[in-house]
């Protein structure tokens, strides 16, 4: 199997949901983070690298950190009013050979390792493959080396992901409507996970 690697963002503000979202209830034992590092575990992938906002890092916090241990790489985001493309570039950076790279938003924690298994063997040289549900691209998105390499070398951060993919090919995948679900507020949060 090809070297794949993942980076799971989670080095924003979370200005809207007033929390950090890695740190959010997906049920009664596991964390939005550890439900998605799980994930990626299952899948087979073992060099997952968090970007992290250093200012969510209290001690309970840490505490769930601990219990993930040596499965992940934690880059503290010291700067998170960067933005997103800067969280991601702290990431990838720190890659040592990977064929490809999955970018997974903590927000989106509806990921399971069959849809990372189908995406693997789709991710080709100057490539990167969407999961889509009625013809609209979701995450994660895997990029291939050639895609992370260009990315590590762009300055201007103010950019947005989607700005500088669009001159490499896209290969879409179809999925369900999970790969469209993101959580970026309280709101978004109760609707999916509203206990009966």
């Amino acid at each position: 199997m090809k070297r794949i690697s993942a980076l799971i963002l989670a080095g924003g503000e979370s200005n809207r949901m007033k929390q950090p979202k890695a740190f959010l209830k997906f049920d009664k034992n596991r964390t939005f983070l550890e439900k998605i590092t799980n994930a990626y575990i299952e899948a087979g992938i073992d060099d997952i690298i968090l970007v992290i906002n250093a200012s969510s890092l209290n001690n309970e916090n840490k505490i769930i950190l601990s219990h993930l241990g040596k499965k992940i790489i934690l880059i503290n985001n010291k700067n998170p009013e960067k933005g997103r493309l800067f969280s991601i570039k702290l990431g990838l950076s720190t890659l040592n050979n990977s064929k490809g790279c999955f970018i997974q938003n903590i927000d989106n924690p509806f990921v399971n390792s069959e849809l990372l298994i189908k995406m693997i063997p789709l991710v080709k040289i100057n490539s990167y493959v969407s999961p889509t549900f009625n013809k609209r691209g979701g995450h994660p998105i895997l990029i291939s080396k050639s895609i992370y390499d260009t990315i590590i070398e762009i300055n201007d951060v103010s950019a947005t992901l989607r700005n500088k993919l669009e001159r490499f090919n896209k290969v879409i995948l179809p999925s369900n409507e999970n790969v469209l679900i993101n959580i970026n507020t309280i709101n978004d949060y109760t609707k999916y996970f509203t206990e009966d």
